[in-house]
């Protein structure tokens, strides 16, 4: 397997895109696997309510949102992480009508297909 290494500030910086998978490990034998994932959330859009077979971890690098985890919702701003375990139901909303949310989403075990390129939600 090998190593990943990005400056994950310009990776966010540089997205344009909904969603675009960044790195993943594939789940082994071994491992669980792990998938970084940069999102963009567009003003006043939210990804919709989901649960995850595994634990999904969000750190916010512009923008202000908001998560809901279990009912419970937490404004998301500029340096927040928000740690979601398995089989939570969760969502998170962009609370600006003007700016996008951005993030990046790292998930265990991996969530999405390696190198997906999602231009809109």
């Amino acid at each position: 397997m090998n190593y990943f290494h990005t400056n994950v500030v310009e990776q966010v910086e540089k997205h344009t895109y909904y969603r675009k998978v960044r790195y993943t490990v594939p789940s082994t034998k071994e491992t669980s696997g792990l998938q970084v994932v940069v999102m963009s959330i567009p003003p006043k859009t939210s990804i919709g309510m989901e649960i995850h077979e595994g634990t999904q971890s969000i750190t916010v690098h512009s923008g202000k949102g908001k998560g809901i985890v279990d009912g419970k919702e937490f404004k998301l701003e500029k340096g927040d992480i928000l740690v979601i375990p398995p089989y939570r139901k969760h969502n998170i909303t962009n609370r600006s009508a003007v700016h996008p949310l951005d993030l990046v989403s790292y998930y265990t075990p991996p969530e999405h297909p390696p190198r997906l390129l999602q231009k809109k939600k």
